[in-house]
Protein backbone atom coordinates (compact mmCIF):
# COMPACT_ATOMS: atom_id res chain seq x y z
CA UNK A 1 0.00 0.00 0.00
CA UNK A 2 1.06 3.90 -0.59
CA UNK A 3 -0.33 4.89 2.70
CA UNK A 4 2.41 5.95 4.83
CA UNK A 5 3.04 8.03 8.06
CA UNK A 6 4.15 11.05 5.95
CA UNK A 7 0.02 10.88 4.16
CA UNK A 8 -1.17 10.37 7.75
CA UNK A 9 0.60 13.60 9.09
CA UNK A 10 -0.25 15.74 6.25
CA UNK A 11 -3.45 14.79 4.31
CA UNK A 12 -5.52 14.63 7.48
CA UNK A 13 -8.34 12.07 7.92
CA UNK A 14 -8.45 8.83 5.84
CA UNK A 15 -9.45 5.65 6.05
CA UNK A 16 -6.72 3.12 7.82
CA UNK A 17 -5.48 0.69 4.77
CA UNK A 18 -6.16 -3.06 5.94
CA UNK A 19 -2.44 -3.58 6.31
CA UNK A 20 -2.23 -1.65 10.29
CA UNK A 21 -4.04 -5.01 11.04
CA UNK A 22 -2.51 -8.67 10.99
CA UNK A 23 -3.69 -10.60 8.14
CA UNK A 24 -7.23 -12.32 9.05
CA UNK A 25 -7.87 -10.11 11.66
CA UNK A 26 -11.61 -8.25 12.77
CA UNK A 27 -11.30 -4.90 12.75
CA UNK A 28 -14.08 -5.51 15.23
CA UNK A 29 -12.90 -6.83 17.94
CA UNK A 30 -9.00 -5.33 17.73
CA UNK A 31 -7.56 -2.07 18.03
CA UNK A 32 -4.86 -0.44 16.78
CA UNK A 33 -3.30 3.01 18.35
CA UNK A 34 -0.61 5.27 16.33
CA UNK A 35 1.20 7.87 18.85
CA UNK A 36 3.33 10.87 18.61
CA UNK A 37 5.97 11.61 21.58
CA UNK A 38 6.89 15.09 20.30
CA UNK A 39 4.26 16.17 17.73
CA UNK A 40 3.44 19.65 19.00
CA UNK A 41 5.69 21.56 21.08
CA UNK A 42 6.34 17.62 23.28
CA UNK A 43 2.22 17.19 23.70
CA UNK A 44 1.90 13.32 22.77
CA UNK A 45 -1.18 13.01 19.83
CA UNK A 46 -2.52 9.62 19.29
CA UNK A 47 -4.97 8.09 16.51
CA UNK A 48 -6.51 5.02 17.49
CA UNK A 49 -8.95 2.96 15.29
CA UNK A 50 -10.81 -0.32 16.13
CA UNK A 51 -12.78 -1.77 19.29
CA UNK A 52 -12.49 -0.18 23.06
CA UNK A 53 -14.72 -2.16 24.92
CA UNK A 54 -18.08 -2.86 25.27
CA UNK A 55 -19.45 -4.17 28.49
CA UNK A 56 -22.96 -4.06 30.12
CA UNK A 57 -24.83 -5.03 33.49
CA UNK A 58 -27.60 -6.79 34.61
CA UNK A 59 -29.09 -7.18 37.79
CA UNK A 60 -31.88 -9.00 39.82
CA UNK A 61 -33.44 -8.09 43.07
CA UNK A 62 -35.82 -9.93 45.33
CA UNK A 63 -36.54 -7.76 48.50
CA UNK A 64 -39.53 -8.99 50.69
CA UNK A 65 -40.65 -7.02 53.63
CA UNK A 66 -42.67 -7.54 56.59
CA UNK A 67 -44.19 -5.26 58.91
CA UNK A 68 -47.04 -5.58 62.23
CA UNK A 69 -48.06 -3.33 64.97
CA UNK A 70 -48.04 -4.81 69.11
CA UNK A 71 -49.20 -2.60 70.88
CA UNK A 72 -46.61 0.57 70.94
CA UNK A 73 -44.03 -1.41 69.28
CA UNK A 74 -43.89 -1.53 65.32
CA UNK A 75 -41.83 -4.23 64.39
CA UNK A 76 -40.60 -4.56 60.40
CA UNK A 77 -38.36 -7.50 58.88
CA UNK A 78 -36.90 -8.03 55.17
CA UNK A 79 -34.48 -9.29 53.36
CA UNK A 80 -32.67 -8.20 49.88
CA UNK A 81 -31.08 -10.80 47.51
CA UNK A 82 -29.09 -8.69 44.93
CA UNK A 83 -27.25 -10.77 41.79
CA UNK A 84 -25.04 -9.54 39.61
CA UNK A 85 -24.00 -10.19 36.44
CA UNK A 86 -21.73 -7.96 34.36
CA UNK A 87 -20.98 -8.51 31.54
CA UNK A 88 -17.37 -7.84 29.46
CA UNK A 89 -17.00 -7.75 26.09
CA UNK A 90 -13.36 -6.55 25.52
CA UNK A 91 -11.14 -6.49 22.23
CA UNK A 92 -8.96 -9.78 21.14
CA UNK A 93 -5.84 -7.63 21.46
CA UNK A 94 -4.42 -3.99 20.79
CA UNK A 95 -1.19 -2.83 18.85
CA UNK A 96 0.45 0.45 19.31
CA UNK A 97 2.72 1.86 17.33
CA UNK A 98 5.07 4.95 18.89
CA UNK A 99 7.25 7.50 17.55
CA UNK A 100 9.69 10.33 18.56
CA UNK A 101 8.39 12.55 16.18
CA UNK A 102 7.32 12.77 12.93
CA UNK A 103 10.36 13.74 11.55
CA UNK A 104 11.99 10.18 12.55
CA UNK A 105 9.04 8.47 11.52
CA UNK A 106 9.22 9.97 7.91
CA UNK A 107 12.99 9.87 7.26
CA UNK A 108 12.99 5.86 8.71
CA UNK A 109 9.65 3.98 8.73
CA UNK A 110 10.27 2.43 11.77
CA UNK A 111 7.68 2.56 15.08
CA UNK A 112 10.39 3.22 17.73
CA UNK A 113 8.16 0.70 19.97
CA UNK A 114 5.52 -1.57 19.04
CA UNK A 115 3.42 -2.80 22.04
CA UNK A 116 1.04 -5.81 21.46
CA UNK A 117 -1.74 -6.54 24.33
CA UNK A 118 -3.89 -9.74 24.05
CA UNK A 119 -7.31 -9.93 26.47
CA UNK A 120 -9.55 -12.88 26.75
CA UNK A 121 -11.20 -12.77 30.08
CA UNK A 122 -13.96 -14.94 30.33
CA UNK A 123 -17.26 -12.66 30.55
CA UNK A 124 -20.00 -14.24 32.92
CA UNK A 125 -19.34 -13.41 36.66
CA UNK A 126 -21.76 -13.45 39.15
CA UNK A 127 -22.09 -11.29 42.34
CA UNK A 128 -24.19 -12.30 45.48
CA UNK A 129 -24.93 -9.84 48.11
CA UNK A 130 -27.75 -11.07 50.71
CA UNK A 131 -28.84 -8.25 53.29
CA UNK A 132 -31.33 -9.05 55.82
CA UNK A 133 -32.58 -6.46 58.69
CA UNK A 134 -35.38 -6.37 61.53
CA UNK A 135 -36.11 -3.46 63.35
CA UNK A 136 -38.15 -1.98 65.87
CA UNK A 137 -39.93 1.23 66.51
CA UNK A 138 -41.07 1.55 70.21
CA UNK A 139 -42.74 4.72 71.00
CA UNK A 140 -42.03 4.31 74.61
CA UNK A 141 -43.67 7.69 75.83
CA UNK A 142 -45.61 10.43 74.21
CA UNK A 143 -42.19 12.26 74.40
CA UNK A 144 -39.69 9.58 73.24
CA UNK A 145 -39.59 7.25 70.29
CA UNK A 146 -37.35 4.91 70.39
CA UNK A 147 -35.72 3.14 66.99
CA UNK A 148 -33.35 0.26 67.00
CA UNK A 149 -32.51 -2.61 64.76
CA UNK A 150 -29.49 -5.31 63.22
CA UNK A 151 -28.88 -5.58 59.58
CA UNK A 152 -26.88 -8.84 58.62
CA UNK A 153 -24.83 -8.34 54.85
CA UNK A 154 -23.43 -11.32 53.87
CA UNK A 155 -21.08 -11.07 50.69
CA UNK A 156 -19.14 -13.72 49.19
CA UNK A 157 -16.43 -13.36 46.22
CA UNK A 158 -17.54 -13.55 42.69
CA UNK A 159 -17.72 -16.51 40.75
CA UNK A 160 -17.46 -17.15 36.65
CA UNK A 161 -19.60 -20.15 35.23
CA UNK A 162 -16.89 -21.75 33.51
CA UNK A 163 -14.50 -21.21 36.32
CA UNK A 164 -12.22 -19.12 35.32
CA UNK A 165 -11.62 -17.01 37.97
CA UNK A 166 -8.25 -14.32 38.26
CA UNK A 167 -5.30 -16.10 39.62
CA UNK A 168 -4.45 -15.12 43.17
CA UNK A 169 -2.07 -15.79 45.69
CA UNK A 170 -1.66 -17.39 48.71
CA UNK A 171 1.28 -17.19 51.58
CA UNK A 172 1.40 -13.86 51.60
CA UNK A 173 1.96 -13.30 55.38
CA UNK A 174 5.40 -14.31 54.11
CA UNK A 175 5.58 -12.11 50.92
CA UNK A 176 8.69 -13.20 49.51
CA UNK A 177 7.71 -16.72 49.98
CA UNK A 178 3.94 -16.61 48.11
CA UNK A 179 3.16 -18.91 45.23
CA UNK A 180 0.75 -18.62 42.55
CA UNK A 181 -2.60 -20.45 44.58
CA UNK A 182 -5.22 -22.80 41.66
CA UNK A 183 -7.19 -21.77 39.40
CA UNK A 184 -10.67 -21.53 40.70
CA UNK A 185 -9.71 -20.30 44.21
CA UNK A 186 -11.62 -17.90 45.75
CA UNK A 187 -10.59 -14.03 46.05
CA UNK A 188 -11.51 -14.48 49.46
CA UNK A 189 -13.24 -16.33 52.38
CA UNK A 190 -17.12 -15.11 52.96
CA UNK A 191 -17.38 -13.59 56.29
CA UNK A 192 -20.88 -13.94 58.09
CA UNK A 193 -19.85 -11.49 61.09
CA UNK A 194 -20.89 -8.43 58.93
CA UNK A 195 -23.57 -7.31 61.52
CA UNK A 196 -24.82 -3.60 61.49
CA UNK A 197 -27.11 -2.55 64.69
CA UNK A 198 -29.01 0.70 63.83
CA UNK A 199 -30.06 2.99 67.07
CA UNK A 200 -32.38 6.08 67.25
CA UNK A 201 -33.82 8.24 69.60
CA UNK A 202 -36.78 11.49 68.89
CA UNK A 203 -37.28 13.09 71.88
CA UNK A 204 -40.35 15.71 72.22
CA UNK A 205 -38.34 18.50 74.62
CA UNK A 206 -41.35 21.06 74.85
CA UNK A 207 -44.82 20.56 72.98
CA UNK A 208 -45.82 24.20 73.73
CA UNK A 209 -42.77 25.86 71.90
CA UNK A 210 -42.59 22.47 68.90
CA UNK A 211 -38.89 21.58 69.93
CA UNK A 212 -37.85 18.53 69.07
CA UNK A 213 -33.93 16.85 69.25
CA UNK A 214 -33.73 13.60 67.30
CA UNK A 215 -30.52 11.51 67.04
CA UNK A 216 -29.27 8.24 65.36
CA UNK A 217 -26.15 6.01 65.01
CA UNK A 218 -25.04 2.90 62.78
CA UNK A 219 -22.83 0.99 61.28
CA UNK A 220 -23.30 0.51 57.24
CA UNK A 221 -21.28 -1.82 55.18
CA UNK A 222 -20.02 -1.43 51.62
CA UNK A 223 -20.56 -4.67 49.47
CA UNK A 224 -16.47 -4.34 49.14
CA UNK A 225 -16.57 -5.86 45.40
CA UNK A 226 -15.47 -2.84 43.52
CA UNK A 227 -11.82 -4.17 43.01
CA UNK A 228 -13.40 -7.73 42.45
CA UNK A 229 -12.82 -7.97 38.58
CA UNK A 230 -9.43 -5.81 38.88
CA UNK A 231 -7.12 -9.09 38.69
CA UNK A 232 -8.77 -9.94 34.81
CA UNK A 233 -6.71 -6.38 33.85
CA UNK A 234 -3.66 -8.62 34.84
CA UNK A 235 -2.27 -12.31 33.87
CA UNK A 236 -3.10 -14.76 32.05
CA UNK A 237 -6.25 -12.46 31.06
CA UNK A 238 -3.65 -9.72 29.62
CA UNK A 239 -0.79 -10.20 28.12
CA UNK A 240 1.51 -7.75 26.68
CA UNK A 241 5.12 -7.04 25.05
CA UNK A 242 6.56 -4.57 23.87
CA UNK A 243 9.29 -4.51 20.85
CA UNK A 244 12.24 -2.10 19.40
CA UNK A 245 12.54 -0.22 15.79
CA UNK A 246 10.03 -2.30 14.06
CA UNK A 247 9.24 -1.01 10.34
CA UNK A 248 5.32 0.42 10.20
CA UNK A 249 3.50 -1.69 9.84
CA UNK A 250 4.55 -4.47 11.70
CA UNK A 251 3.57 -8.00 10.46
CA UNK A 252 5.01 -11.43 11.82
CA UNK A 253 6.62 -11.71 15.79
CA UNK A 254 6.24 -8.23 16.97
CA UNK A 255 2.72 -8.44 16.91
CA UNK A 256 2.01 -11.73 18.22
CA UNK A 257 0.37 -12.33 21.72
CA UNK A 258 2.32 -13.46 24.61
CA UNK A 259 1.52 -17.02 24.76
CA UNK A 260 0.25 -17.89 28.62
CA UNK A 261 2.92 -20.37 30.82
CA UNK A 262 2.29 -21.83 33.74
CA UNK A 263 5.87 -23.43 33.75
CA UNK A 264 6.89 -22.81 37.40
CA UNK A 265 8.54 -20.02 37.71
CA UNK A 266 5.87 -18.41 36.26
CA UNK A 267 6.24 -14.86 34.69
CA UNK A 268 3.47 -12.84 36.07
CA UNK A 269 2.29 -9.37 36.22
CA UNK A 270 -0.99 -7.87 37.65
CA UNK A 271 -1.66 -10.27 40.42
CA UNK A 272 -3.75 -9.57 42.95
CA UNK A 273 -5.12 -10.81 46.24
CA UNK A 274 -7.33 -10.30 48.92
CA UNK A 275 -5.69 -11.38 52.01
CA UNK A 276 -8.34 -11.41 55.02
CA UNK A 277 -10.62 -9.49 53.01
CA UNK A 278 -13.14 -7.01 55.97
CA UNK A 279 -16.05 -5.30 54.37
CA UNK A 280 -15.61 -1.94 54.49
CA UNK A 281 -17.37 0.15 56.77
CA UNK A 282 -18.73 3.13 57.82
CA UNK A 283 -19.98 4.64 61.50
CA UNK A 284 -22.38 7.17 61.28
CA UNK A 285 -23.86 9.49 63.70
CA UNK A 286 -26.27 12.71 63.72
CA UNK A 287 -28.01 14.82 65.97
CA UNK A 288 -30.79 17.54 65.00
CA UNK A 289 -32.78 19.96 66.60
CA UNK A 290 -35.97 20.96 65.24
CA UNK A 291 -37.70 24.24 66.20
CA UNK A 292 -41.73 24.89 64.36
CA UNK A 293 -43.15 27.82 64.09
CA UNK A 294 -46.53 27.81 63.40
CA UNK A 295 -48.06 25.15 60.95
CA UNK A 296 -45.68 27.01 58.05
CA UNK A 297 -42.04 26.96 59.09
CA UNK A 298 -39.82 24.62 60.68
CA UNK A 299 -36.13 25.45 61.76
CA UNK A 300 -33.56 22.39 61.78
CA UNK A 301 -30.00 22.76 62.61
CA UNK A 302 -27.95 19.39 62.16
CA UNK A 303 -24.42 17.99 63.10
CA UNK A 304 -23.64 14.52 61.10
CA UNK A 305 -20.28 13.01 61.17
CA UNK A 306 -19.03 9.55 59.85
CA UNK A 307 -16.01 7.76 60.22
CA UNK A 308 -14.28 4.86 57.64
CA UNK A 309 -12.76 1.46 59.09
CA UNK A 310 -11.54 -1.39 56.59
CA UNK A 311 -11.47 0.93 53.57
CA UNK A 312 -10.01 -0.68 50.90
CA UNK A 313 -6.29 0.12 49.35
CA UNK A 314 -3.96 -0.81 47.25
CA UNK A 315 -0.58 -2.39 48.41
CA UNK A 316 2.21 -3.00 45.50
CA UNK A 317 4.60 -5.92 46.32
CA UNK A 318 7.08 -6.42 43.97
Amino acid sequence: TNWNMQQLLVDGAQPAPDSLWPNGADRKTMQVSVSMLSFNWGTPNNLTLGRVVGNGQRQWNLVDNYSFIAGTHTLKTGIDWRVLNPLASLRDRSIGYSFASPQVAAATGLAGSVSVQGFSPPGHFTFHNVSWYAQDTWKATRWLTLTYGLRWEINPPPSERDGKLPYTAIGLDTPMSATLAPLGTPLWETRYSNFAPRLGAAVQLSRQHNLMLRSGWGIYYDTGTGMALTGYSGWPYSRSKSTANVAFPASGAPIEVPAVSLVKPVVASGIYAFPGLKLPKTYQWNVTAEKGFGTDALLSVSYVGASGRDLLGKDLLR
